[in-house]
This record gives C-alpha cells, structure tokens and sequence, in this order.
C-alpha cells in the first residue's frame, strides 16, 4: 500500500488485530521496499503480494482466494489462484469498470480473470451488470448485493480520543514525504486543534475536489471568521503531493488555526468513535465521473446515529434514500434542534428533505459544488451556519 493509503496503527490497534486473530483471521505483512531499489522504477506491491502467498501457500492451499478490487488485489488472486488451484472469488469497485477498464492492456487482463473466476461479488445496478457480462464474466457467477450489513461496532463505538493520536500522527507523518514546512505547520496546527471544544465537522476517505473539500474549507473558513463555533476534524487518505497541497489551503485560511485537526487513515474499527467524535460528517462526493460508483462513507455516517451533510448528487442515490428511510429514531432528543437548523437551511440555499422524520439526518439538496460561485464557500457556509446555531 503506497504512503497516503496506509493506515496508522497503534500499539492499541495491534492488541485488536491480535484478538481478531483469535477469531481466525491473520494479517500478514510484505516487507518494505526502500525507494530507488529497482530500475526501472515501479513499486512492486503486485509481486510483494504473490510472493508472500507463495509461501504461506506452499504446505497447504486456501480453499478460496478473495481478491477485492482488481488492481493490484484481484490481479493477485487471479494469479494465486493459478498458481495453487484454489477457486477465486472478485469484487470490483466502481473504478474498476468505470475507468480501469477503459484502458485496452487492463481490459484484456480484467476480461480474462472475469471469465475464470468462480464468482464475481458485484451490485444490482443493469449497466454493471451489462459492463462484466460484456468483459466475459459468466452471469451465473455473478453475486448480486445490495450492501453489506455493517459491523455492531459502528453502532458501539465510544468517542475518539484526540490528543494520543495527535502525538502518534506527528511520527507517522515524520516518515510521509512531505516538506518541512508544511509538516511542521500540520503538527502546529493539530496541537492547537487539541485545545477547541467547538462542534465538529469531520470527513474521512480521499482528498480531491470531486469530494467537496476545498468547497468545505472554504465554508468554515467563513464560519470561523463570522465568530461561529465550529471546528474541523478530519482523517485524509491521500499520496504525499496531494495531502501537502490540500493542507497548505487549509493553513491559508488563519480563522481556522486552533479549530482544525488533520490525522492519517485508521483502521477500521476506528472510524466509528472518530465518527461519534464529531458533531456532524460531510460527505460532498460531486462531479464524480464514475456514475454507478456507490460509496459506503454514508451510510457508515448513518449506522454510527450521527448527522450527515452530503451534496445533491449522493442524496439523489436510491440506495441511500431508502437506508434514511429505514434509519431507527435513536436522537429524538435533537428533533427539534436539527429541525430549525433545517428550517434555516431551507430559507435561502437547501431545500431540505427527511428532517421531520430522520432526525438524526441533516441532508443538503442541489449544493451545486460545481459551481464556481461555490469557491467562496457561501452556500456551505450558510448551511454550516444553520447547523451550528441548532447545536447551541
């Protein structure tokens, strides 16, 4: 896994994994190749994985072989699966058959693992379904799923403690590959995050303007700067360029020192008490060029009972409108709070839908984020402020 994608564990989170192995599930980890190690130069995550399997395959062979998304996984359990005889079962994401896929060399791969596998874990939607019997996968084989039911821990989870992991990250971070300045900013800017008790808004997954952060930096900017309590805590998922170019806008906007706390990808089992630990989560996926793309943040925001603030585009997901109308009532203490919110809301830039009966839901309709109006952060900023005022 490439800096900006792994996870940072603690010793605590290690505990965790050692209990799971109890359970009967072992991780196994490759072994870190130095950069520059190799000519030309390609990190060789794809033959780390292939070798590893080989090893622990060679007494006895894995009755199945799971390979979730194709690149690299899928192309390593297709290979594995080759090499030992094992049945192998695929799950693909959105990008696979959406842009991957567009390319004839991957295709070409992609078609023949599709046609030899023994199942092929996919959605419901038709022009998915379309695209992998196109690619030659069998349509017998093909496991049809709604969604996954999400672990009890989502519902569990106690709230996130900051400051160890505060310390922890300035380490993890040392060994990112970003620039000096801009790590020593970051560690400035989470120690003075530690000290602010204002609501907050929190993200977590993959930085990129098709998912509304910058939109939302600019939002809160605005907020902080009008004397609205508000403050941001965030998990980024992203390669070192991207994070310090991402980080380096935050830090522009000085209303939002001391109010702001950007930490790396966790495990898991983490995010729902990082989840419970804010006010509310965005979720602004907009423009996204993969339509059938189906992503999980939402409803994970949902399980753990805590608000959820998403662009037009993913509220106008079926599959998400029917998980709100099946969400059980468990903050009817904050009916009446959420509802002015929405009531504010809905003045001037929203229109709100399900406040009346999911309460625990604050849904933003047609924030048009593509807009570059929106780069001013006026229209998030207003909805932010409505929900800000509601927390009072």
């Amino acid at each position: 896994m490439a800096k900006g994608f792994r996870q940072m564990l603690s010793a605590d989170d290690r505990a965790s994994m050692a209990a799971y192995e109890k359970r009967g599930l072992v991780v196994h980890m490759t072994e870190p190749v130095p950069p520059f190690s190799f000519i030309p130069w390609a990190m060789p995550f794809l033959s780390q994985m292939i070798g590893k399997a080989i090893g622990l395959c060679a007494d006895t062979p894995p009755d199945i072989i799971l390979g979730w998304y194709f690149e690299p996984y899928g192309v390593a359990a297709h290979l594995i699966g080759r090499l030992t005889g094992s049945p192998v079962v695929l799950q693909h994401a959105g990008s696979d058959l959406g842009r991957l896929m567009n390319y004839s060399d991957l295709r070409a791969l992609y078609s023949h693992m599709l046609s030899q596998a023994a199942c092929v874990i996919t959605g419901a939607k038709p022009d998915v379904i379309e695209r992998l019997t196109e690619a030659g996968a069998d349509p017998d084989r093909l496991c049809r799923i709604r969604g996954s039911a999400l672990d009890p821990e989502f519902n569990a989870a106690e709230k996130l403690d900051l400051e160890p992991l505060v310390e922890e990250a300035e380490s993890w971070f040392s060994d990112y590959g970003m620039p000096d300045d801009v790590l020593n900013t970051l560690k400035e800017w989470n120690r003075a995050g530690l000290s602010c008790g204002d609501p907050a808004i929190g993200t977590y997954g993959k930085v990129a303007e098709v998912k509304g952060i910058y939109a939302l930096i600019d939002a809160l900017d605005r907020l902080a700067g009008e004397g609205v309590p508000v403050a941001y805590h965030a998990l980024w998922s992203a390669s070192p360029k991207r994070f310090a170019h991402a980080f380096q806008y935050l830090s522009a906007k000085k209303a939002l020192k001391g109010r702001s706390i950007i930490l790396p990808p966790l495990p898991p089992w983490r995010v729902p008490a990082f989840t419970k630990s804010c006010a509310a989560v965005a979720f602004l996926e907009n423009r996204f060029p993969i339509a059938f793309h189906g992503p999980q943040i939402p409803r994970e925001v949902l399980a753990c009972g805590r608000p959820l603030i998403v662009s037009g585009e993913i509220y106008d997901r079926q599959y998400l409108r029917t998980s709100w109308s099946m969400a059980s009532m468990s903050c009817a203490s904050k009916t009446r709070k959420i509802r002015l919110c929405c009531v504010r809301l809905s003045e001037k830039w929203f229109w709100i839908r399900n406040c009346a009966t999911a309460c625990r839901i604050t849904a933003a309709r047609s924030c048009g984020f593509s807009k570059p109006a929106c780069r001013s952060g006026r229209r998030s900023s207003g909805f932010l402020n409505g929900w800000c005022k509601g927390r009072r």
